[in-house]
């Protein structure tokens, strides 16, 4: 294993990561309670139209959803962590929950401690990923860029870039591009996924090749 390369990738996804969920989920985090709060699906029948519209409005209690288009850093991050975004999903506060969101709010509810949780272990996920997918390269090409796990970390540098230095409305303007580069990104990580299959099927086939040639001579 290529501990130096494993952890330089890691490094720098995981930053990535956290500049991502700081500069899209900040915004969100002083409206998720610090303790666990049932909210009635319904209004009780005596309440006035008056008193509804001046009660206090917590988007990100249970069942609150806030609808929102994704930033592009959000589009690059989720493309340059596809195979994390499958395996758990990419965590959004006050959204329809994911597969880690449904696991932990189950326990904790919308709440502050859940929010640290999930995003703990969604950073303890993309860095042990990508310490296995840089340490672990698949190819040793003369142009580093060739090889998936080094062109998917290329190409989401944008994401850290637009993140910190772009304001929010001329970023969403980047939307489009970002998500041509987060297809390319996709693409890159489906031909890592067929480099694996083809070092996995690679000694069978040789295997099978050898056996042949013996039983034909």
């Amino acid at each position: 294993m290529n501990w130096r390369r494993g952890v330089a990738l890691a490094a720098i996804q995981l930053a990535i990561a956290t500049l991502v969920i700081v500069r899209t989920e900040s915004d969100y985090w002083p409206a998720i309670r610090s303790e666990r709060v049932r909210v009635r699906a319904t209004p009780p029948p005596s309440a006035t139209a008056e008193q509804m519209m001046e009660a206090d409005f917590y988007p990100c209690d249970e069942g609150g959803i806030i609808d929102r288009a994704a930033a592009p850093w959000e589009i690059l991050a989720g493309a340059a962590n596809m195979p994390t975004t499958l395996l758990i999903g990419w965590h959004e506060p006050c959204a329809q929950p994911s597969v880690l969101d449904a696991a932990v709010e189950k326990r904790y509810g919308r709440t502050r401690s859940a929010e640290a949780l999930i995003l703990s272990i969604q950073c303890a996920v993309v860095l042990v990923w990508w310490l296995f997918v840089g340490g672990y390269p698949l190819a040793r090409p003369r142009r580093w860029w060739i090889e998936p796990g080094a062109f998917i970390t290329a190409c989401s540098i944008p994401a850290a870039l637009i993140s910190l230095l772009i304001p929010v409305g001329l970023a969403l303007q980047l939307s489009p591009a970002a998500k041509v580069l987060a297809l390319v990104v996709v693409l890159a990580w489906l031909w890592w996924f067929g480099l694996v299959l083809w070092k996995i099927l690679r000694p069978a086939w040789q295997l099978l090749s050898g056996f042949r040639r013996r039983v034909s001579q």
